[in-house]
């Protein structure tokens, strides 16, 4: 498929949005290499076959302003493809135009004119509102509304009977699922111990079924929905992180040399993710820094560097540290950072793991940073 919006100025001055959405046929789709996505070639020679279109300047001899193109496959999920325009709105905002973003899924660009570049979030934004309205989503799905407002994750709680282990959601996770899908039943899975064992062989990992089987929603969802917990008493026995989360991901606050320590109740203003089987008590630590766009943390890049003010910071020398936020009691870390060697995707994917690398952008080196732990 094929989605375009244009800003548009006509030669009269009026000013508008004109969007397409386009469907490719299956010969088209064995013309796309779609492992190597050339976004250009596709709104060139593929657009393929308009089907839905909103029109609000009349086509022909107008000036483009700007335009945001999303090439996928067809029958990709709008929610994914919702979902991509988040994280590449951190793209938009690094203001290299057009602005690319391209892997084997989905393919996105974004161009602006000069003039309007101080404004390209804003153009984005309005653009991607048009393109969402004729894929149907109209708005943000009701499961991606409650992110903001999510209280912490879901619980699941277990309690044992005769020679079984019986799941069920607490009252409040039952209203939140409810809120989510308003056609929620609350239901209680039993597993008995003679089964317990050759049902997880058949299934995996057996905490992850019995979540969706509780309330009807899909991994991605429940973790939109801010994660959730397995509990025993007072015990957590399995717990999925947030969907924006990266796994081994730790919040904390950046602040320079001549600032005060921040207090432990500072809301988090980055993250960073250590390399794997790596321990917080070491005097180096390498890591990956990470940055929020729009719910979902993601590894800095190169490209990126001049975007935050710590990192903008630190390659102008500044001297910027990193305090963690208080974990389960545990007492905050504070880290002096400076810049490490860049290192490359797959680099990503061998030392911080593949959810990581997943979110790591594969046209620029990934930042990496040196941490030395104070005593």
């Amino acid at each position: 498929m094929y989605l375009t919006a244009h800003h548009v100025k006509a030669r009269n001055g009026s000013v508008g949005i004109n969007a397409y959405f386009s469907r490719h046929s299956h010969a088209d789709e064995l013309r796309i290499d779609w492992n190597r996505l050339d976004i250009a070639q596709i709104a060139d020679e593929i657009g393929g076959e308009t089907v839905v279109q909103s029109i609000e300047i009349q086509p022909g001899g107008n000036s483009v302003l700007s335009y945001l193109d999303v090439v996928a496959p067809e029958n990709t999920d709008p929610g994914f493809i919702a979902d991509s325009l988040r994280v590449f709105e951190y793209y938009v905002k690094e203001g290299r135009f057009p602005a690319v973003m391209a892997t084997a899924r989905i393919g996105l660009r974004f161009g602006v004119i000069i003039g309007l570049q101080r404004l390209a979030v804003a153009e984005f934004r309005r653009l991607r509102a048009h393109v969402l309205l004729l894929l149907g989503v109209t708005s943000q799905s009701k499961v991606r509304q409650l992110v903001p407002s999510a209280s912490g994750p879901l619980r699941v709680m277990v309690t044992r009977d005769e020679g079984g282990e019986v799941y069920t959601l607490t009252h409040e996770s039952e209203k939140r699922v409810a809120v989510a899908r308003p056609e929620f039943t609350p239901v209680r899975i039993r597993l008995s111990d003679d089964n317990r064992d050759d049902f997880r062989a058949s299934v995996g990992e057996l905490y992850a079924l019995v979540i969706t089987s509780l309330t009807g929603l899909s991994s991605a969802q429940i973790g939109q929905l801010g994660g959730v917990e397995v509990v025993q008493g007072d015990r957590v026995l399995w717990q999925k992180g947030p969907s924006g989360d990266i796994p081994g991901q730790l919040l904390g606050v950046w602040f320079r040399e001549r600032e005060s320590l921040p207090s432990p109740d500072h809301a988090p203003t980055g993250a960073i993710l250590p390399r794997r089987d790596t321990k917080l008590d070491a005097d180096v630590v390498f890591s990956l820094d990470l940055v929020h766009v729009q719910g979902v943390w993601l590894p800095l890049s190169e490209a990126g560097v001049h975007t935050y003010v710590h990192s903008a910071g630190m390659r102008s020398e500044e001297r910027w540290s990193f305090i963690t936020k208080p974990i389960e009691g545990s007492s905050p870390v504070i880290f002096d950072a400076k810049f490490a060697e860049p290192i490359s995707l797959a680099a990503v994917a061998g030392s911080y793991g593949a959810s990581a690398a997943e979110r790591a952008r594969p046209d620029y080196a990934t930042i990496q940073l040196e941490l030395h732990r104070r005593a």
